[in-house]
């Protein structure tokens, strides 16, 4: 009889773990994370740009994980550029009366 362990005896003569085979394409993805750090944005509003018809269209590596390809986000990125900034024409408040006062008190037109 040996006093050896059931599963120290089990791991000894196991074969080495062999690498997964992966396939790995030209293209990098991205996911909701990386799209966080890629714009400095919440979670909210990078859905909130994802809603965007001109996204580009998410890839679903299962029903809760959407992956984009970075070469699309970055074609998106571009395009955005080209009209004038991420967000298009800024949206300015309106001016208090007060605002508005000191404004023009250094020579700003408002």
């Amino acid at each position: 009889m040996t006093t050896e362990k059931k599963g120290a005896a089990c791991a000894s003569k196991a074969t080495p773990a062999t690498p997964l085979e992966i396939k790995h394409t030209s293209e990098p993805f991205i996911r909701v994370q990386g799209l966080c750090m890629r714009y400095g944005m919440s979670r909210g509003a990078i859905y909130n740009l994802i809603a965007l018809p001109e996204f580009p269209q998410a890839i679903y590596l299962n029903a809760k994980v959407p992956l984009w390809r970075v070469a699309e986000v970055e074609a998106f990125e571009e395009t955005r550029r080209a009209q004038g900034g991420a967000h298009g024409k800024t949206k300015r408040k309106p001016a208090t009366a007060a605002r508005t006062a000191a404004l023009e008190s250094v020579g700003v037109a408002v």
